[in-house]
């Protein structure tokens, strides 16, 4: 989960950096997908059954268009008050994306996807209810996989000799988890 879509620096962390990353960098096995407020990709193997999930939850198809996004993605855009999110999520859900990159401000909060085992935090939240919100996307219970463990990483960026704001950011979140410690009960 990050921060930003995208932006003028191509050297800035955000979704769409952190995706073309992957697809060039991870086997094709894997698929990747992008789900924000305003950009959705998906595989293009994953065409068909998106179109029988959006006839499952009841979307009118001419509200959902797909179009070339790369040699092996399609963007997914909708037309009218429809939310692709319970799609996506399903599609995800059904293996049919195995990593999703997005937006916290769109999954961060309220997203429920059990299937979730793990989750990278390349965010800025620092508060308390926001950060516990956010590591519970990873945390649900999956009914389907009931031994299921989860994985939670927070990314820092530091510039070597620079004071950090994402250092401070992340040591505050983690100053308000309870857990196990060496040092005090």
């Amino acid at each position: 989960l990050l921060d930003y879509i995208g932006g003028k620096n191509l050297l800035a962390l955000n979704v769409l950096s952190v995706f073309d990353k992957l697809i060039n960098s991870v086997s094709q096995s894997v698929k990747c997908g992008i789900l924000t407020g305003s950009v959705v990709v998906i595989p293009k193997s994953a065409e068909e059954i998106l179109y029988k999930l959006v006839e499952k939850y009841k979307i009118d198809k001419k509200n959902v268009i797909t179009s070339e996004f790369d040699a092996n993605h399609i963007r997914v855009e909708t037309y009218g008050s429809v939310s692709i999110v319970p799609v996506i999520t399903e599609l995800f859900s059904l293996g049919e994306i195995n990593i999703l990159v997005g937006t916290q401000s769109l999954l961060g909060e309220g997203w429920d996807a059990p299937c979730v085992n793990s989750l990278i935090i390349a965010s800025t939240v620092g508060s308390f209810m926001l950060s516990n919100q956010i590591r519970g996307r990873a945390l649900r219970i999956d009914r389907n996989c009931p031994k299921k463990a989860a994985n939670i990483w927070h990314l820092v960026s530091l510039s070597q000799g620079d004071a950090s704001t994402d250092l401070d950011i992340v040591e505050k979140r983690f100053n308000t988890f309870e857990g196990i410690s060496f040092v005090d009960d």
